[in-house]
Formats: structure tokens, sequence, C-alpha cells
């Protein structure tokens, strides 16, 4: 007997995930500096995993325009039994001979062919391509494990026509969707420039960068007369760390629980980060490269077509998510205060989640 398995939300959910759900909307903050684009999926595009007798069967489907599916048997793994799933209406192809990988549109046209050692997926229209990458085990004790070494890196449109042609490697801090084409390169702090092969430049806002100058410039100032607050989810989640012999144990407060009973502890680290003594503290900005879930149960209709794509997964891309520790530095130990953000989708910032330490280590 056979049992179908679609992909939404099954197998695609792969990974340590942050918890974020309706009660995390806060639009209030100051805007980013461009409207997000949002692409719609038309749902022409299914990945599904297949149980049968004789093990999994994998494969996509495409709707053609008479109606029908087209099944692609030539699917992209992004994870092991993994095949990948369309991001604004595109998905990743592999040749099963040569292992290159390429590009199929909405209507199973293979816009980009099968000529690259690797593809990431389409994010404002454009996707980084691997070119003569050289697959390599770096795996130990009988355990495989290919990467891809060495190759150019690529920007490319979803024509497949080369934007940039020496463009750095993927990486989670590079808003895609921040992209600006101008003449001569923008020279904010926050933003990166590359020159094109029509020799104007593309600037990309380095989301490490901002969220720095977010921090420095905006919410530890905020801290100082508790406008800090402005920032806060309706329902957000406090960790507050149980100091004893377990390490671990935590109590969790809601928004009002937290500003009645633990706003000291919470804005202790405020204070030691707003001070002159640098010896005190440190300051660790991260950009999260996971993915992250949500509890959709709870979650509005209206919000989930806004954050989360057909899989139920949350449009890191998108709406990145972002980290403050506020490292407490007590001779060789520290201990982390955890303040973690994601962008909403008016450009502001909102902070869902709080995580105070108890311990030094």
């Amino acid at each position: 007997m056979k049992k179908v398995l679609s992909i939404i939300g099954a197998l695609l959910v792969i990974g340590v995930g942050v918890f974020l759900s309706v009660k995390y909307w806060n639009d209030e903050n100051t805007e980013y500096p461009y409207n997000i684009k949002i692409v719609e999926d038309n749902n022409r595009i299914r990945s599904f995993v297949e149980e049968t007798e004789e093990g999994l069967d994998i494969y996509y489907l495409i709707k053609q325009e008479n109606g029908e599916d087209l099944r692609v048997d030539n699917v992209y793994y992004y994870d092991v039994a993994a095949p990948d799933y369309p991001s604004e209406n595109f998905i990743r192809f592999s040749d099963q001979k040569s292992e290159l990988v390429g590009l199929y549109n909405d209507r199973g046209v293979a816009v980009i062919p099968p000529i690259y050692s690797d593809l990431t997926r389409v994010y404002n229209g454009m996707l980084y391509a691997l070119k003569d990458g050289v697959k390599d085990n770096i795996g130990s004790n009988g355990d495989r494990h290919d990467v891809l070494l060495g190759g150019t890196t690529l920007l490319l449109n979803t024509n497949g026509e080369v934007l940039i042609e020496d463009m750095i490697i993927p990486n989670n801090t590079l808003d895609m969707f921040s992209l600006k084409i101008t003449e001569e390169p923008i020279l904010d702090s926050y933003y990166v420039s590359f020159k094109g092969v029509n020799s104007k430049y593309y600037n990309f806002v380095d989301l490490a960068k901002y969220f720095e100058l977010f921090v420095k410039e905006e919410f530890l100032p905020s801290t100082v007369d508790h406008k800090w607050e402005s920032f806060l989810s309706d329902n957000i989640e406090v960790n507050i760390e149980v100091k004893n012999e377990n390490v671990g144990d935590y109590i969790v407060y809601d928004k009002q629980e937290m500003l009645t009973i633990q706003k000291d502890l919470v804005t202790k680290a405020f204070a030691l980060a707003n001070s002159s003594d640098s010896t005190r503290y440190k300051l660790v900005y991260d950009v999260y490269d996971w993915i992250v879930t949500v509890d959709t149960e709870l979650m509005e209709d209206k919000y989930k077509k806004i954050y989360l794509n057909k899989e139920g997964v949350w449009k890191g891309k998108e709406f990145p998510v972002f980290q403050l520790n506020i490292k407490e530095v007590k001779g060789t130990q520290t201990r982390s205060n955890h303040y973690d953000f994601y962008r909403n989708k008016n450009g502001g910032m909102t902070l869902y989640q709080i995580t105070i330490r108890a311990n030094y280590y």
C-alpha cells in the first residue's frame, strides 16, 4: 500500500528552530531603508515523497497550461531525502548523470540549464551560482560528508544572465532584498557594493552591520529612558535561569510578569552595556542562519501568507532574525544575556524573546 507525504509540513522543517508565533507582531518601530517585496506562491510547483514497497519515490509535480501535472524526477536535495521546494516560483533541479544543477520555472521550463556545481534558492529575482566547484569528502571513519571546494561564485538573475562575475560566497548577512543599482557605490556604513558586468554597482545591506548600528544607535539609547519597551512583543517569552546546581533550569515569564517582577534583572545588562567601562561587558551581534519555525496553529492566516512559505517555514531571508548577546565579564568568566529580534513586515524590529543566564562559566 502506498502512502504519499506532501513536503508541505514534512521533512522540510529540519534543523534547529527558533519559536515565533502570531503573538510577536509589533510594527511601531523605525522602518527599514526599503520596502520588502513579497512574491506570492502560485502553488504550481509541489514536492513529494512517496513511500512505496521499494522505498522512497521523491519527485516534483509542476502544473502545465492544460491543467495536467508534469512529473520531474531529477530532484535537487538540499538535505538527506529532503527535495527542494519553490522559492519565488522557481525550483532547483539536478542532472542525475553530471550532478550539475539548474533551475526550473513554474511551467517546468529549465530557465537555467544544469551547468553549475550548485545554486542557491531565488531571492528577489536573483540567485548565487557556483561554477567549477570540486566535490570532496571531508568525512572520517567511513562517514561521507561531501562538500564543494574552489570554483567561482556568480550572481545570476532567473534568466540565467550573469549580474556579478566575482561575488562573495553565499552568506546569511547579505540582504538580497535590499538591492539598489547605482552608478557609484553607496558609501553608507551598512552597505556592501559590487561592480556588475554592466559596470553599474549592486549595493546590498549587510544585516550584521545594520543590526549592530540599530543596537548602538537606537536600541541601547532607548533603554536609558524605558523607551525600549516599545520594541517588545505583546506576548514576549522571557526565560530567566534559576541559579542552582542544575545548569539550564529556567522560569518563563510573559510580558507583564517580566515588567512587574523581573524588569530590574532584564535591564541590568542594559545599564552595563551603556557604561563606559568596556572591560565589564562584551556585545555580540548575530544574524540567525537556520530555519525559523512558527506555531502555525496560533498564527492568523493573514500573517501566514506574509511571513511563511507554503511549507510553513519562516521566510528568514525576507524577515531575518537577530540576536544581541550582552556578555557580562567577570575575570575569565562571562554570563550571557540574549535579546532576540526579528524584522517585521513594516521593516521595524520586534523583540520577541529574552534569555537571562544565572551562572558564570
